[in-house]
């Protein structure tokens, strides 16, 4: 059963699982059974729950076995105190409950010294990462609640995570694992008050970096994978469900591995990293460069979800009322309500050249949203219909044929020296990838000057001036004044300033554009003009400022994830990028704007995922954990002062 019945109770829906419950010593044990339901409930067979006390209980079962009541009584002389504890515990497994049984008897043995420490633990996170002087009480709040989230949806290793790390949420039922651009920014953050677990946060996510003898992906080695969770995917001898290799995230790990020397000085941990940040480093120019000009588009891995048992490209097509004449879908399964599904990258190009269809799903596509972290992003080509309607009558006069060529994405294949298939680019260099490409190079030379390495120090700087100068040179619109990802296609010649393609301004502004001033490779007269519309009122200035996409953007919606929204990741990357060419008053004022009008933030409200730009209302996760390491960032950068 993949699908949870509202209607049901857990008895009804798993009517043979077993759970029971027994009184122990100090407390209650339960006991679950065996149950392996992918979105649902995975059990091992020996998974416990416990309540241990330290004041002595009777408890009695109900009839059915699956309720209790427990009693104690004690004794106090008049004016007397005695502290009560109770340890809960949950473990995955007989072997973790095994690991933890020395723990929890110590606990039980001295609690009220255990309970001192957790107190010191907390001093300590407070006073290396706050400071009290000339900070507002509303604002030195988000900060503490900030990391309390962090630290709060803090996991230790189980299952296949075999380092600490730290989930997106732990109050939203999809986010119980580690992502990757996630954990870069959440070690980022956490550099400043819990930096073991921001060392481990990494580790986490490399642990599983892919290697050359790898089973299932050697063509990927060195890949960082997009999600790694308790439990692995069939291919990897699993049975879950959210373990993700279909795609990798931004290349931001050097960024936050630099921030963690910067905060510990750790010299060892660089060598540790540097190798694997190299070799990661390396699979985007081996993996997603169709054309070998050094400049990187996003995409999707050889994938199940992405292609055929022969690596040919697959996806689905909707003709309501009939293909058009000519176009040859034999070789495709009819799948019902107008919907074929067909493979083959020759096809794939000729039903986009053909159109007239109603709708298509490409996992490729998803895939290329995916790794940019920007899922649904409309640069990506996503629009919804009534949108595109709207895009057609403005600009085509209501020429649907010719507005869906705006919103077409192609992909290219990506192959071995070989011939074998590597995986799949989308037909668009990103701006923001090669920029962020272009910072880790120069994070990479610091790294290696730190080692004793300058040969390869002046490589990376070498490579990140050229790239600076390809991102001003052909991703920036003079017209508009602002950055663009570039669409190509395969065999397009370079031009006097060795651009190929066309600017994909059709598709509107979204963070993208400001990603060069946050990587500091913006011109200075280039950044200028990106202020101007990053503060313009009808574009990005909104309520609550700098949201996914412009006002203007013909695929804006402010209840979309992507689309609108505002995530306070690109909402840093953005105040960070003007503080970085002297635009600090105009910083501050949107920082100002986001703590005064994101909803929830400076009460008791919990951190969320994304703010609506217009309302400011709380939107997505709970207690989500990139908010609130981007929180802790703006705190750190606009708020706090040293002394």
């Amino acid at each position: 059963l993949n699908q949870w019945d509202a209607n049901k109770t857990v008895a009804e829906q798993y009517p043979a699982w077993t759970r029971t419950i027994s009184q122990t010593e100090r407390g209650v044990a339960f006991q679950f059974g065996k149950l392996r339901s992918t979105w649902n409930i995975m059990q091992s067979g020996s998974a416990s729950y416990r309540i241990d006390r330290t004041l002595p209980s009777r408890t009695t079962l109900d009839e059915q076995g699956l309720g209790y009541v427990s009693e104690a009584s004690l004794t106090l002389a008049a004016k007397g105190q005695q502290d009560i504890y109770t340890l809960q515990s949950y473990v995955h497994s007989r072997a973790d409950a095994d690991r933890f049984e020395q723990s929890r008897q110590a606990l039980l043995a001295d609690p009220a010294s255990h309970f001192d420490d957790s107190i010191r633990r907390w001093e300590d996170y407070l006073a290396r990462g706050l400071s009290n002087q000339g900070i507002p009480e509303s604002e030195r709040r988000i900060a503490v609640k900030a990391m309390e989230t962090l630290n709060g949806n803090w996991r230790s290793p189980a299952g296949a995570i075999l380092h600490d790390g730290v989930t997106p949420s732990n109050t939203a039922r999809w986010f119980d694992g580690v992502w990757a651009w996630d954990s870069w920014k959440h070690a980022y953050a956490m550099a400043h008050f819990n930096p073991e677990v921001a060392k481990n946060n990494v580790r986490a996510m490399y642990d599983y970096q892919i290697q050359a003898d790898d089973p299932v992906r050697p063509q990927d080695a060195g890949m960082v994978i997009d999600a790694v969770f308790y439990n692995k995917l069939a291919d990897r001898g699993g049975d879950g469900g959210n373990w993700n290799e279909r795609d990798t995230k931004p290349p931001l790990s050097a960024w936050a591995i630099w921030e963690i020397y910067s905060a510990t000085q750790d010299k060892a941990f660089i060598a540790e990293m540097y190798p694997k940040i190299q070799a990661y480093h390396d699979w985007w120019y081996r993996a997603r460069d169709n054309n070998r000009n050094g400049i990187i588009e996003y995409g999707a891995t050889r994938h199940v979800e992405h292609n055929d048992e022969f690596g040919n490209i697959t996806f689905k097509v909707q003709y309501p009322t009939g293909a058009p004449a000519g176009l040859d879908l034999s070789s495709c399964t009819n799948e019902g309500d107008g919907w074929y599904g067909c493979a083959g990258m020759a096809l794939y190009q000729q039903v986009l050249s053909v159109g007239g269809y109603a709708d298509m799903d490409i996992g490729a596509q998803h895939g290329a949203g995916w790794e940019s972290g920007m899922d649904n992003a409309a640069r990506f080509g996503f629009i919804e219909p009534d949108q595109l309607k709207r895009y057609a009558d403005k600009t085509y006069g209501g020429d649907m044929a010719k507005a869906r060529q705006d919103w077409n994405v192609a992909f290219f294949e990506n192959h071995e020296d070989d011939g074998s298939l590597i995986g799949f680019s989308i037909d668009q260099e990103s701006v923001e990838l090669n920029a962020f490409l272009a910072k880790e190079k120069r994070i990479l030379a610091d790294m290696a000057e730190l080692l004793g390495k300058p040969d390869e120090a002046s490589r990376y700087r070498e490579g990140a001036n050229q790239l600076a100068g390809y991102i001003n040179s052909c991703l920036f619109d003079e017209a508009s004044g602002f950055y663009y990802d570039r669409q190509i296609a395969q065999g397009d010649l370079p031009d006097a300033n060795g651009c190929v393609g066309k600017l994909l301004t059709a598709r509107g502004r979204g963070p993208e554009g400001w990603s060069p001033l946050w990587a500091e490779v913006a011109d200075k007269e280039k950044a200028a003009r990106v202020r101007e519309v990053m503060l313009n009122a009808q574009e990005f200035n909104t309520k609550v400022p700098l949201g996914t996409a412009a006002l203007t953007n013909p695929a804006y919606d402010p209840d979309i994830y992507w689309r609108g929204r505002v995530w306070l990741d690109q909402f840093y990357f953005g105040v960070k990028g003007l503080e970085n060419y002297g635009y600090r008053s105009d910083a501050q004022q949107l920082v100002n704007k986001l703590f005064a009008n994101a909803e929830g933030l400076a009460g008791s409200g919990p951190i969320r995922e994304n703010y609506n730009p217009e309302t400011g209302a709380m939107q997505g996760a709970s207690n989500f954990s990139w908010s609130s390491a981007h929180l802790y960032m703006l705190y750190r950068n606009f708020l706090k002062t040293e002394g």
